[in-house]
């Protein structure tokens, strides 16, 4: 995450990143997460999607998209998501933290 009050300012330098360097799902993964912290949850979801389809095989992004759905109330969109992630990665802490976070909501 972005340290609280740096959000606008991470946010340029990852914008200016992928104008530069063209997308890369690490990038914009982290331009989700600032997204994220400064409330923007729409565009959050649209960089985190973007990073998950460059890199089918980020857990990270898997993990931090899943969160996001069902933070949205998109359960099952986010448990397929979540499950895809752990599928990857089988040690991953953090995707059975969300899973179970997830299942607790329905």
């Amino acid at each position: 995450m972005v340290a609280a009050g740096q959000d606008d300012q991470a946010i340029a330098v990852y914008r200016e990143a992928l104008s530069r360097d063209g997308e890369d799902a690490e990038t914009l993964a982290k331009l989700g997460a600032a997204y994220e912290s400064q409330g923007d949850l729409d565009a959050a979801r649209a960089s985190l999607t973007r990073a998950c389809e460059l890199d089918p095989a980020n857990v990270d992004a898997l993990n931090h998209l899943g969160r996001l759905l069902s933070a949205a109330g998109e359960h099952q969109e986010a448990i397929g998501v979540i499950l895809q992630a752990q599928a990857l990665n089988h040690g991953h802490i953090p995707t059975y933290e969300n899973l179970a976070a997830t299942f607790e909501k329905f």
